[in-house]
């Protein structure tokens, strides 16, 4: 008795679970680019809205921040990089060459 109840749970759950995925899925691939508003503000006719956005763009900034700030011995940098510079610098110069060889 004990097992069919679980087994019931269980597929109520992922039925539940389809359910939510299908609902949050893009239904075209071009949603994935759509700009949202999060917190609509308008003040003398113009939008300032947060969007999604601005909100990965945020994310973003803080996460670099985040990783230069403890990639710093002792809160300073230094002349001799030690691990965490260099990932920093290949990273930069990962993306650098990334973009200008797709831009240019």
């Amino acid at each position: 008795m004990r097992g069919g109840v679980i087994i019931v749970l269980y597929q109520l759950i992922l039925i539940l679970n389809i359910y939510l995925i299908y609902k949050i899925m893009l239904l075209t691939p071009l949603e994935q680019f759509q700009i949202i508003s999060l917190i609509p503000i308008s003040l003398f006719g113009f939008d300032f809205s947060f969007t999604n956005l601005m909100l990965i763009s945020l994310l973003v900034l803080i996460f670099f921040n985040i990783l230069i700030f403890f990639s710093s011995k002792d809160n300073g940098f230094f002349f001799i990089p030690h691990a965490w510079p260099l990932f920093l610098e290949i990273l930069n110069e990962l993306i650098s060459s990334l973009l200008y060889d797709n831009l240019y």
